[in-house]
């Protein structure tokens, strides 16, 4: 290479590497600029020049972005450019040297190092545009994240400290999104199955034998209903109904009641088991899970009118199809089957369109993948796996690509549903030895 390139780092597409090196004006003592080397046409380009100490580059995963570390404001911290543009942003505002950020495999988050507490350098953790700074290691000694220390699921990071004395290179698991819980006086020996009030602003829940209201300002919570079996209670679109299974005369159905309590209502009213109801985002339609028509271990996937008339199959085969959820604009379905590969119990998501059409396998992973849950604009989709052990939620585009893990413990995770901003997944977790619920920042 006919220049000194320090600190690079390869772009997404391995076409063009990242770098900082002396800057072109030398009249400026100290002074560092960051450039693109493009390796097909051997050009390099200026992306970041200042009379100031710009470094530590790094690539945004979809290759449009950089961050990097820069003195231009007095003291050193992370900086994000969008490099077809130039616009800049100051990302943190601490006392501390700020350096090396690197991108989260998924883009939504930034790690870095950090002096500012304890003159002790540490790695923290922030989201990409800034917000919800965390410090993420807080041990003896230093530590650091060196560049591409994500894992490729975003659910550890290599780690540089002399934590032991000496240094070593560590791996550590992380929660990236960091759940909190809401509602500390609920707790239950089964999951609570949380959904969001279409403003947000309360949610829907179960315990055994009782269907509940908790709003989130008031910190309060309300009974709605004693109930036989009722599971995963949801609001209706605009707020006024809970729609739930319940168990009638032995038999399960798919009922409704108004959020004071009143007005209970069997919709469903039929002979076989008919489970996981879900309205649909005009609230006119029902989908729902129903074993009617090939005997009691065979789950298909059906549609009503929102007062349970005109039920009709939309997908069916010698198999267990349960969890339909609707796609935000009401066209299509994505539900859990255990059909593929002879192995009853291996769930997995599919999608099918409502007009017509076969439905499309979303996920291929061992063990199951369950309770998807369509995030408000359509873009992702999150549900529950236990491919890697217990447990988790994940997060993937709504066509089945770009997988990522979000939880990370030992406790079951289970029952995600979006917010109705799509800022936040709620979800129930028995991490603490018994089922609480959980909120995360996305």
């Amino acid at each position: 290479m006919p220049f000194h390139p320090g600190n690079g780092v390869w772009s997404p597409d391995s076409r063009q590497f990242l770098f900082q090196s002396k800057a072109s004006d030398t009249s400026v003592p100290n002074n560092s600029d960051i450039f693109v080397y493009n390796l097909e046409g051997g050009t390099i380009t200026t992306v970041v020049e200042s009379p100031f100490f710009d470094s530590d580059p790094v690539f945004s995963p979809d290759g449009k972005s950089i961050a990097y570390a820069s003195d231009i404001d007095g003291n050193f911290e992370i900086y994000s450019r969008i490099l077809a543009t130039g616009e800049t942003k100051r990302l943190t505002y601490n006392p501390g040297h700020e350096s090396f950020p690197t991108y989260s495999p998924d883009g939504t988050q930034i790690i870095f190092n950090s002096d500012g507490e304890k003159e002790n350098n540490d790695v923290y953790l922030m989201n990409v545009d800034g917000s919800n700074v965390r410090k993420i290691t807080d041990a003896p000694g230093w530590d650091a994240a060196p560049p591409n220390s994500w894992s490729p699921d975003g659910t550890q990071l290599l780690v540089l400290s002399d934590r032991s004395g000496k240094e070593n290179i560590y791996l550590m698991n992380i929660e990236p999104y960091a759940p909190r819980r809401i509602a500390a006086n609920v707790e239950s020996d089964q999951p609570l199955a949380p959904s969001y009030s279409p403003e947000g602003d309360r949610i829907a829940y179960q315990l055994p034998n009782e269907i509940r209201i908790f709003d989130i300002n008031s910190q309060t919570d309300k009974l709605v209903m004693k109930t036989v079996a009722a599971a995963n209670p949801k609001f209706s679109p605009d707020g006024s109904k809970i729609l739930f299974p319940e168990r009638i005369d032995e038999n399960t159905e798919i009922c409704s009641v108004n959020i004071d309590g009143s007005g209970f209502t069997n919709l469903t009213q039929s002979p076989s088991r008919d489970i996981s109801p879900a309205y649909s985002p005009d609230g006119t339609r029902i989908a729902f899970s129903a074993n009617r028509a090939s005997g009691t271990s065979t789950y298909e996937i059906y549609v009503m009118n929102a007062d349970g008339s005109e039920p009709r199959l939309v997908y069916g085969d010698r198999a267990m199809s349960v969890g339909p959820t609707w796609s935000p604009d009401g066209r299509s379905l994505v539900f859990a089957n255990d059909r593929e590969d002879g192995r009853v119990g291996n769930f997995e998501l599919f999608s099918i369109d409502l007009d017509g059409g076969t439905e499309k396998r979303l996920t291929c992973r061992r063990y199951y993948d369950t309770d998807a849950a369509y995030s408000p604009d359509g873009s992702r989709i999150a549900f529950v796996s236990n491919a890697d052990g217990n447990s988790e939620i994940y997060v993937m585009n709504s066509d089945g690509s770009g997988v990522l893990r979000l939880t990370r413990d030992t406790g079951n995770d289970v029952l995600p549903q979006w917010s109705p901003n799509a800022k936040k997944l709620i979800f129930t977790s028995d991490r603490t030895g018994r089922y609480v619920i959980y909120e995360m920042d996305l």
